[in-house]
């Protein structure tokens, strides 16, 4: 381990739903969303390994493979289920605090999206995330086009001024 390495994140709920509803839930979540690669899954120990990404595909951990996602589910009764959640990266070990937050955010999001999932309102994060991205489009085409004018501006301002001193000397 490493002289400065901090411990893997790790996280246990337990949900009042049984353990077929979270087990699809989490499928859901995973094949919803691009962020989430399903790695490995055992039926028989109800377990995941999810590699978490971005969604535009570069992983979360700067230089490294990206980060692991671990859940281990078990039912304690017929309508609750124990959840073991813990966060580790690829390669090598979490050693760097922007790399422990962001392993915490990983996991709030996973979570959010799950407990969204579980209540069958997992359409409504879908539409919202479609919502802001394209918000986010237009207001990027709109700072283009500003971008564009300004540039035009500068331009004809240098042409304004290379005429007008040619004609002071000429």
């Amino acid at each position: 381990m490493a002289l400065f390495a901090l411990p893997n994140l790790t996280k246990e709920i337990t949900v009042k739903f049984p353990v077929d509803k979270v087990k699809a839930s989490i499928k859901e979540v995973i094949t919803t969303f691009t962020e989430y690669t399903l790695l490995e899954e055992d039926g028989i120990t109800n377990r995941f390994r999810i590699l978490v990404k971005q969604t535009d595909g570069v992983s979360k951990l700067s230089l490294d493979m990206g980060e692991h996602l671990d859940i281990v589910f078990n039912e304690t009764n017929e309508t609750t289920t124990k959840i073991n959640l813990e966060v580790s990266r690829v390669i090598g070990v979490i050693d760097k605090q922007f790399e422990a937050t962001r392993a915490i955010n990983s996991l709030n999001t996973f979570l959010t999206l799950f407990s969204k999932s579980l209540e069958g309102k997992l359409k409504e994060v879908v539409q919202q995330r479609a919502e802001a991205k394209k918000k986010s489009d237009k207001v990027g085409k709109t700072t283009n086009k500003v971008l564009i004018i300004i540039i035009i501006g500068i331009i004809l301002f240098i042409v304004y001024k290379v005429i007008q001193i040619r004609s002071e000397r000429g």
